[in-house]
């Protein structure tokens, strides 16, 4: 049986200190759950997202069917959309490459289905995240 989670993936910048924050929340399907989190100087709000994305998926072992959610629609368009046309021209002319070629092959070996959750509609968890995105950002 192939293991189930969900990853809300969150981020935050602080644009005085010109830092980033990032959160992974990563829960599974017996509700075990696991927290990671990050900061960098000199960062954006966009790169974040995607190191929590990549933080998430990275410690996994074997295949996992992933559901990530993320409030930013960067990830997610950039998941479910754009990915492999960026594929195709080598991430040349791609803002963030480096982060993008290394979800393309992370999530290459999972099937992951990635979910846009507006912050008017955030669930607890979406909102935990987005907490301790803000938390590492200071």
């Amino acid at each position: 049986m192939v293991p189930q989670l969900s990853i809300y993936a969150a981020s935050a910048y602080d644009a005085a200190r010109q830092a980033g924050g990032w959160c992974a929340l990563v829960v599974s399907n017996t509700k075990a759950e696991r927290v990671l989190t990050g900061s960098e100087g000199e960062t954006t709000n966009n790169r974040m997202v995607l190191r929590a994305a990549l933080s998430g998926m990275m410690p996994l072992k074997s295949m996992c069917r992933i559901v990530l959610v993320s409030d930013s629609q960067y990830l997610v368009r950039g998941l479910n959309e754009w990915l492999p046309a960026w594929r195709d021209c080598r991430f040349e002319g791609v803002k963030n490459p480096d982060l993008w070629g290394l979800i393309d092959l992370v999530s290459g070996t999972h099937d992951v289905h990635s979910v846009w959750m507006p912050k008017k509609t955030q669930d607890f968890s979406m909102t935990r995240a987005v907490r301790l995105a803000q938390q590492a950002c200071r």
